[in-house]
């Protein structure tokens, strides 16, 4: 992995980290919390999001927790 592409886990990671305790803000409000500008956080939230796992109304992100069946609870 190039350096980038390692930079780019790290702060997914800590993006889907946060939103998985908190639910929901803006990208603005998250790069300050996990100390990374918001241009990586909005690149991090669209790679999550076209995964999946995070949806968006306006500049509102929100996690989307998977379903019992995905989790294996079903």
């Amino acid at each position: 992995m190039s350096e980038q592409s390692n930079r780019d886990y790290s702060v997914d990671e800590s993006v889907l980290a946060y939103f998985q305790r908190g639910g929901g803000c803006t990208a603005y409000r998250c790069a300050n919390y996990i100390s990374a500008t918001r241009e990586e956080v909005s690149k991090s939230l669209q790679r999550l999001k076209r995964k999946g796992v995070m949806k968006n109304k306006s500049s509102y992100w929100e996690w989307k927790a998977p379903s019992r069946q995905e989790v294996g609870y079903d």
